[in-house]
């Protein structure tokens, strides 16, 4: 009789999760893992410290290449599937090649969202997604004088950070009207927003981009709506990400999953930036975009895929970067609703040393929290709002939404919101 083979299609988190816990508890059955890049996995959250210069390039690998057969793992590097057929329970790869599977995880990740503007994929404007996209802006950030970063999200902020270690002018343009808007309140915003004046970055915020074009030699020249133009050498766009699934999904939407991670499609696992889970605050779903909500999910995929009954418990949006010297997290809803019925909210700020703390509550339960400056209780806050949203399975119907609760170890946290 032929071995069963699991098939694993990506390489990151939640792939390489998966298959170790998949090997872990089954040494017979046959693993096959499927990369579209060329190496072994590699921290995807370092790669703005690379660009920066703060580690090197061997930083970044998690595992080396050795690993993968160290633990009877296949590995199939260099690899793009092309389409997922599940009535067949068989993939078909870029050349032609089909592979069939008796079980199939769906760890592809997310890939970088673009505005649709002339221009966007012309040579010298980049994205941060891969560590090829590493690579080519640490070589082409030698001799650059002056770069904008499209965009003011998380991941914008880290490429900003990134920039900052380097003797170069920088610009920050978004559409929005402040930075990392739904992760920051106004008054968080512009805190930031004055620390990066500070530090020399112009902000170029509530105007929309229209054009990139050539400029001169080698620079390009970004257009905005409002008529005037940023020239630079390098621009990166860091304005989303989408799920990439377009090899079982049409439009490429995140596969919806149960708490075992297992999809609607027979025999198929979805688990990462490419599944859609339980959002354990809003009773909701929707796709992580998280390492460590990646790492879990891999985990609980790879269990269930080799017969061990795991349950997935749910996750919160959970952000983390430096900002120019200037630590922030984020946690669950740190901004509450445009009507804010049953919302609370509290606050401390001290701006001279760039510290804020907020935390908001829906009828008296912690539901997120913004940290900025003093963050080194932030473990203890992730779990405080996890722990306020924890009820018994038989409890929580798929549709549940904010229980009316008041956990009694709110005060100790509270208490140690003060940034002094």
């Amino acid at each position: 009789m032929a071995k069963k083979n699991y098939v694993i299609i990506g390489n990151g988190a939640a792939g390489l999760s998966a298959a170790e816990a998949v090997r872990d508890l089954d040494q017979k059955v046959r693993v096959t893992l499927i990369a579209e890049e060329p190496h072994a996995v590699y921290s995807k959250v370092l790669l703005h410290h690379y660009v920066g210069g703060e580690i090197e390039e061997s930083g970044l690998f998690i595992r080396p290449a050795s690993h993968y057969g160290k633990i009877q793992i296949e590995p199939l590097f260099g690899s793009k599937v092309e389409k997922v057929f599940p009535k067949e329970h068989s993939i078909l790869l870029q050349g032609g090649l089909k592979i069939g599977y008796d079980r199939l995880l769906l760890a592809t990740g997310s890939l970088p969202w673009k505005p649709s503007i002339p221009g966007v994929n012309l040579d010298g404007v980049y994205s941060l997604w891969t560590l090829e996209d590493a690579r080519k802006i640490r070589s082409a950030l030698q001799g650059t004088k002056r770069a904008v970063v499209l965009g003011s999200s998380f991941l914008g902020m880290q490429v900003l950070d990134a920039l900052s270690r380097l003797p170069l002018e920088r610009a920050v343009v978004d559409i929005a009207d402040q930075i990392m808007p739904g992760r920051l309140d106004r008054t968080a915003s512009l805190l930031m927003q004055d620390h990066l004046e500070e530090k020399g970055v112009q902000l170029f915020l509530g105007v929309r981009p229209v054009e990139i074009q050539s400029f001169g030699r080698s620079q390009k020249a970004l257009v905005l709506a409002d008529g005037r133009t940023l020239v630079a050498d390098m621009i990166i766009v860091a304005t989303g990400s989408k799920p990439n699934t377009g090899m079982i999904e049409d439009g490429g939407r995140a596969i919806v999953v149960d708490d075992t991670l297992r999809s609607d499609y027979e025999d198929v696992y979805a688990a990462g930036d490419a599944a859609e889970t339980y959002n354990c605050l809003t009773g909701g779903r929707k796709a992580f975009g998280l390492w460590t909500a990646a790492v879990d999910q891999g985990r609980i995929a790879g269990l269930n895929m080799a017969g061990r009954a795991s349950v997935y418990r749910g996750g919160f949006d959970m952000n983390a970067t430096h900002v120019l010297g200037v630590p922030i997290i984020t946690f669950g809803h740190p901004v509450s609703p445009a009507d804010g019925t049953g919302w609370e909210e509290t606050t401390d700020i001290e701006p001279s040393k760039k510290c804020y703390r907020k935390f908001t509550y829906f009828m008296g339960k912690p539901m997120g929290a913004i940290l900025i400056g003093r963050v080194k209780d932030a473990g203890i806050v992730g779990q405080w709002i996890r722990r306020a949203n924890e009820v018994a399975e038989e409890e929580k119907p798929r549709d549940w939404a904010f229980p009316r609760f008041r956990p009694q170890y709110v005060k100790d946290v509270m208490e140690s919101s003060c940034c002094h």
